[in-house]
């Protein structure tokens, strides 16, 4: 039985392995499979990747002819850029010999079609009776893609009446390039003087460098959420001051940084 776990184990990992070898989410520069090009004229396809958001998307294809020898004449290559049964560029390729030719694409993907999935296909359109099959290298695809949302919990911040806590937030979080959507989601013990919500109140103040960019005051019992959409910049904490506290509070909660992409 262990061994036959440990077998399904390795079967659902290598299932789970080849399915995500599919189609490949850009969030950064990556490469793509070596395609083999048939000598029939056939098209061959990459593999898919995705686009999810606006911006230049640039490609490096390397293609080459395949055979022994050395010393061979010229083929010619079709590449064609895809998106759906969409040609979004064409190109002509000739290569000489067995050496790889170099082609390169850019395409300008709009907001309005920001989310996409692309690939590439690729056909010998050699003249003539002679014609070799070849092979398609992808070193570098680079699609626009928005950065991946960061979190940071909020374990134990002990917050006081009528005194300032300073909570910093960490670096990692910091909004860069086009900035970014902060949003905060606290919530502390509900032991309100005289079981009054006003009694629980906590007032909120986001700063960058020092300087208040928006202040928050808890209207309801021992909960508040709010965001602020944030530039580009160093240096950010969150103050609380208990405004009518009984008791000592402990503010637990998350903090959610989503990067600002070109389309916003």
């Amino acid at each position: 039985m262990r061994n036959l776990s440990k077998r399904t184990t390795i079967g659902l990992g290598l299932f789970l392995f080849i399915a995500l070898l599919g189609v490949i989410d850009s969030l950064a520069a990556t490469s793509l499979r070596t395609v083999h090009i048939p000598h029939t004229g056939a098209y061959a396809n990459s593999q898919s990747f995705r686009s999810s958001d606006g911006g230049v998307l640039r490609a490096t294809v390397l293609i080459r002819a395949k055979s022994i020898l050395a010393n061979l004449p010229g083929s010619r290559f079709q590449v064609q850029l895809m998106k759906g049964s969409q040609v979004i560029q064409n190109k002509i390729v000739i290569t000489q010999g067995v050496s790889y030719k170099t082609v390169r694409f850019g395409y300008s993907v709009a907001c309005s079609r920001a989310r996409a999935t692309y690939y590439f296909r690729i056909r010998n359109i050699t003249a003539g009776p002679v014609k070799l099959p070849g092979e398609a290298k992808f070193p570098k695809v680079e699609a626009p893609a928005l950065a991946s949302p960061k979190s940071k919990t909020i374990s134990s911040w002990t917050v006081v009446n009528r005194r300032n806590v300073k909570y910093t937030i960490p670096g990692y979080m910091e909004p860069t390039g086009r900035g970014g959507k902060f949003e905060f989601d606290l919530n502390w013990m509900t032991t309100c003087r005289n079981n009054n919500a006003r009694n629980c109140k906590i007032k909120f103040v986001l700063k960058q460098n020092g300087r208040t960019m928006r202040e928050y005051e808890s209207t309801s019992r021992g909960r508040l959420r709010f965001s602020y959409i944030a530039r580009p910049g160093k240096n950010w904490t969150l103050e609380a001051t208990g405004l009518s506290l009984k008791a000592t509070q402990r503010v637990q909660g998350t903090i959610k940084m989503t990067p600002r992409g070109v389309c916003g």
